[in-house]
């Protein structure tokens, strides 16, 4: 007998700030909706070589990209891959960041503003602001990542600071940089930041560690940007970090600490947690979060398996057969977690391979269909849902989704069917008699008040 790991593919979007982002999943947190018919329009600041940029652009063929950065040198270079990649929804722009207002947007502007880090050394957050904020459409948003406290970039650079004069040749500087690595990998061999610095490549090297303009950000620096520009905070992208429930504190303080503004309860959990990075979205003051999941209407709702959620299913073969031994469930570095036999984990075997919008009616079918009842199938519903294994997108963009699907489809002879969410193999068996939404109506007004209270940390 044979054991291993069969890892199915992560959803060709991926939210991960290494390996892109994906669009629709950063406007799902924004209350407005785009309403004008066209390709969505992300604005990458400060893309250098455009590796991340290029990454979201491949496996987001209906979006538009433009990168712009003030390095010509790794614009071209951006420019070079992108076309050996064959990709042509991505341009790349060269830009002075002290004169953005003269910078056009299309109409209606941005969807999405994505800022990595500090673009341009000098500039201030607050001012980078000023100069997006007009560039962004009511609706849109704009997602950042920048260091914060003693960030990874900012420990490596520090520590190759003033080995070579910075007027001298680039390759002589950066041989210097890297001997200086590989003599303090040596003294320290456990350190992740020398190990992580001498596994990246020439240009990743000098970009991340050389030519970084980054300056360090808290929480306080970020709200004063923010209020200044008349802007709205809307979440973090690890929220359940920022969460002062994780600081376990007790319950007098907990009760205490709730009663505070937002910005003050997250500078308690930086001061405790420091956090290297600061990944958060924002919106126009107009905007607002998008409002709670309500579980009345997970029939009539659409729903999409979150693209940072990475699936392992473990199988055992034998004579003839391979066997699904069990499944986990990991989001971005967290830890994975084993799901226990229950009717979230036939959904979730369901979902591993899910890549189109699915109603939640569908997907209670399914759990049905393997036994739950219509409570428990709620309940699972409303689970995944608090953990962020699935989210909803909005109505808009999953018709769009379909509209170009149909419009590919009609150009073809071959017979499609209708896009439903479909059991793993394991779990294949006839399907029961498909509910009716009269039925599901009942079961919601049960499963709701219990969701109210349901703990949506542990599977």
């Amino acid at each position: 007998m044979n054991q291993n790991t069969q890892d199915s593919n992560k959803d060709a979007d991926t939210s991960s700030r290494g390996d892109g982002f994906c669009a629709r999943l950063v406007l799902s947190y924004g209350e407005k909706s785009r309403i004008l018919p066209r390709s969505i329009q992300v604005l990458d600041v400060g893309c250098s070589r455009g590796s991340q940029a290029l990454t979201s652009a491949g496996t987001q063929p209906d979006v538009e990209f433009l990168g712009i950065d003030s390095n010509t040198t790794a614009l071209e270079e951006a420019r070079q891959e992108a076309t050996a990649r064959g990709l042509n929804n991505i341009t790349f722009k060269a830009v002075d960041f002290d004169s953005l207002a003269g910078f056009e947007a299309p109409e209606g502007g941005y969807d999405v503003i994505r800022i990595n880090g500090n673009p341009a050394q000098g500039m201030d957050f607050e001012s980078l602001l000023r100069a997006l904020r007009p560039l962004l459409a009511e609706h849109g948003l704009i997602t950042a990542s920048l260091s914060g406290g003693r960030a990874h970039y900012t420990v490596v650079s520090e520590a190759i600071n003033g080995m070579i004069e910075r007027n001298a040749p680039l390759r002589e500087r950066l041989e210097a940089a890297r001997d200086q690595i590989d003599r303090l990998v040596q003294d320290d061999a456990s350190n992740p930041d020398w190990r992580r610095a001498s596994l990246v490549e020439d240009a990743e090297f000098v970009d991340s560690y050389m030519q970084s303009g980054e300056v360090h950000m808290d929480v306080n620096a970020i709200w004063q940007a923010i209020e200044a520009t008349d802007m709205r905070f809307l979440r973090w992208d690890d929220a359940r970090t920022w969460d002062v429930e994780s600081l376990d504190l007790p319950k007098a303080e907990l009760k205490r600490v709730r009663s505070l503004p937002m910005g003050e309860q997250f500078r308690m959990v930086e001061e405790q947690r420091k956090p290297q990075r600061l990944n958060f979205t924002i919106a126009h003051k107009s905007n607002a979060p998008r409002t709670r999941f309500d579980l009345t209407k997970a029939g009539e709702t659409h729903f999409m398996v979150h693209p940072d959620t990475t699936f392992g299913v473990t199988t055992k073969n034998y004579w003839g057969s391979t066997h699904m031994d069990g499944l986990t469930v990991q989001r971005g570095s967290e830890e994975p977690v084993a799901v226990r036999p229950s009717p979230a984990l036939t959904a979730l075997f369901a979902l591993r391979d899910q890549r189109e919008p699915f109603s939640g009616l569908n997907l209670v079918e399914v759990m049905t269909a393997d036994g739950a009842s219509l409570e428990d199938a709620l309940m699972a519903l409303h689970q995944l849902m608090g953990l962020e294994l699935i989210y909803t997108p909005h109505e808009f963009d999953v018709a769009q989704f379909y509209s170009a699907m149909l419009a590919e489809r009609s150009n073809t002879t071959e017979q499609h069917e209708d896009v439903v969410v479909t059991p793993a193999p394991a779990l294949a068996h006839d399907l029961l008699k498909p509910i009716s939404e009269k039925q599901v109506e009942s079961s919601l007004v049960k499963a709701a008040p219990q969701a109210e209270n349901a703990q949506t940390d542990t599977l």
